[in-house]
């Protein structure tokens, strides 16, 4: 591992935006319309059968693309104690409440518009929906504590169950995931306490998509060929430190055999570089509880047989107007991918939540290469030229960068 890089990356270009809207209720196309009665939260496209899969709280539907007529429709709501949202009890005097944990120190990104901190403790919330190899639903929610399902496209009935937690049971706290081009699922998981008491759940993992019960969803062993339960996986130095060193997972993608996730966080536990932040942070810290985040791009390599901290190496990423006015806290990510020419287009604000009269907006474009780049030249600091400090203290003790023999 090697010490975090400490200088942005450059953009092409940057474009303003005074709000951001999202579609909750309804999809428009042409003339034709569909409508939920809940929030519409997260939708794919197959080409192959021209349908699109829509995920909203408590139904998944399936619709004919050219007109949006719903052609299948199930409910996914809870319907016992068991499953439902992971929510925080708090009893005082005789009175006992629910409520589902939104810790100050979260950054709440797109949810963040989508809900406004409205939630149900009943609902079931889609934190996952991906079209798998074999032409599948991969569908992950937050109820049964965050176990996925795969879905028949023709009909949404379920195939297999996972038996182990994939994905956050609360909300605001994220989980993102995408299928790789080695057909391994790639999983990157927020931690949450209150949930996942127990650390059940890796910061990062890597998992077999295979339909048998005894494989479904299991994480890869990095010693052999064969799955385990705790292996190609990455988890923080201990529960104490996922909880109060936060990592909030928002997009990820692979690129040349390599993972990426781009994250908001600190910079690290011990907040080191501060003039960092002071060149970099232009909005008030007392929004999350005097800690200051930050935007980064993590990348490990994609290689079942060596676990993910082997070659797992973070760098920042900030959002600069021409007239240096900074966006520094990502709310999604989209990648273009060209050869060489591969573009990361990100949507930036200027402040930790959408609540707020000043928050702005910009997106802009990252060149792959560059970024490639900085990346080699951030290991080539550390472990060739040993300079500075490994950094990423969350994951294993600090050590000052010692270079290769």
């Amino acid at each position: 591992m090697s010490n975090v890089f400490y200088f942005s990356i450059s953009t092409y270009y940057l474009i303003f935006f005074n709000f951001c809207t999202f579609i909750q209720y309804s999809l428009l196309i042409s003339n034709y319309k569909f409508s939920s009665s809940t929030t519409l939260q997260r939708f794919l496209f197959d080409e192959q059968t021209q349908t699109i899969i829509v995920a909203s709280n408590d139904r998944l539907y399936k619709l004919h693309s050219s007109n949006l007529s719903i052609l299948t429709e199930i409910d996914t709501s809870s319907t016992s104690s068991t499953t439902e949202l992971c929510t925080t009890i708090i009893t005082r005097g005789n009175i006992t409440t629910s409520y589902i944990n939104t810790n100050p120190l979260n950054y709440l990104s797109i949810n963040s518009y989508l809900f406004n901190n409205q939630t149900t403790i009943n609902s079931t919330y889609n934190q996952l929906l991906l079209l798998t190899p074999s032409n599948d639903l991969l569908v992950c929610s937050t109820s049964n504590r965050g176990l996925c399902q795969i879905r028949s496209l023709s009909n949404l009935t379920i195939i297999e169950n996972s038996s182990s937690r994939i994905v956050s049971t609360n909300i605001h706290y994220s989980s993102f995931s995408f299928i790789g081009n080695d057909s391994i699922l790639y999983t990157a998981v927020t931690y949450d306490s209150s949930c996942d008491s127990l650390y059940e759940i890796p910061a990062l993992s890597g998992r077999s998509l295979s339909k048998q019960s005894s494989t479904f969803l299991k994480i890869f062993n990095h010693f052999s060929n064969d799955l385990h339960s705790s292996s190609y996986s990455l988890r923080f130095v201990n529960n104490r430190i996922a909880r109060e060193f936060p990592v909030h997972y928002l997009y990820g993608f692979d690129h040349r055999l390599f993972t990426y996730f781009l994250t908001i966080q600190e910079l690290d536990i011990q907040q080191q570089q501060q003039h960092y932040y002071n060149h970099y942070s232009r909005t008030s810290s007392s929004q999350n509880g005097g800690k200051k985040l930050l935007t980064k791009l993590i990348r490990f390599c994609q290689k079942a047989q060596q676990a993910p901290i082997k070659s797992y190496v973070e760098l920042p990423i900030t959002c600069k107007s021409a007239s240096s006015i900074y966006y520094p806290y990502l709310i999604s990510a989209y990648l273009v991918k060209d050869d060489d020419n591969s573009r990361l287009y990100g949507v930036f604000r200027n402040t930790t939540t959408s609540s707020t009269t000043n928050t702005s907006h910009a997106v802009c474009v990252f060149s792959m290469k560059l970024i490639r780049e900085n990346i080699f030249q951030t290991i080539k600091n550390c472990v060739v030229d040993g300079n500075g400090q490994r950094g990423l203290s969350f994951i294993s003790p600090d050590t000052h960068c010692l270079p290769n023999k």
